[in-house]
């Protein structure tokens, strides 16, 4: 065996990070204590930990670990130069903040993030391939409006 097989064999490849697959529409409360419980079915892609941030359209993300940092990556590649990327990095990097789910996958949100996103009782926890969007259940409303319009002009458009 030649010195570069025995590395082979000695030293395997890493795995692939796989990104987390998120989907699905969950209504939920915000409780009386301003905590929100992520639905089951979502609770194991935040076993690590998550980041909660301000998304877009009034809306707050919540990332697995490993989506967080595919996120930070793709940023990093934004000049900062341009005024456009420093409003990007401004949005998702100075809102963000680590949260834990307790054992019974409940989290509390900082009530600035709350306000932002408008969320003051009900909550829908939608998710978005490799994280999730939450939403004020009246904003939600306005962007399922929104994507069914936008699917009706699409199916039409189409030759």
């Amino acid at each position: 065996m030649t010195m570069i097989e025995s590395y082979h064999v000695a030293t395997p490849l890493p795995a692939v990070c796989e990104l987390p697959l998120l989907h699905g529409t969950h209504a939920s409360s915000l409780c009386p204590d301003a905590r929100l419980n992520v639905p089951p079915c979502f609770r194991a892609a935040f076993a690590e930990g998550a980041i909660l941030t301000c998304g877009y359209e009034g809306c707050l993300y919540l990332l697995p670990p490993a989506s967080w940092q595919s996120l930070v990556r793709q940023a990093r590649t934004i000049a900062p130069s341009s005024e456009q990327g420093r409003l990007q990095r401004r949005r998702v990097f100075a809102s963000a903040l680590a949260v834990a789910l307790d054992a019974d996958g409940n989290f509390t949100p900082p009530p600035d993030l709350l306000a932002y996103a408008g969320i003051r009782a009900r909550v829908i926890f939608a998710g978005v391939d490799s994280y999730i969007e939450l939403w004020a259940a009246h904003r939600w409303l306005s962007m399922r409006d929104q994507l069914a319009r936008s699917a009706y002009r699409t199916m039409h458009t189409q030759p």
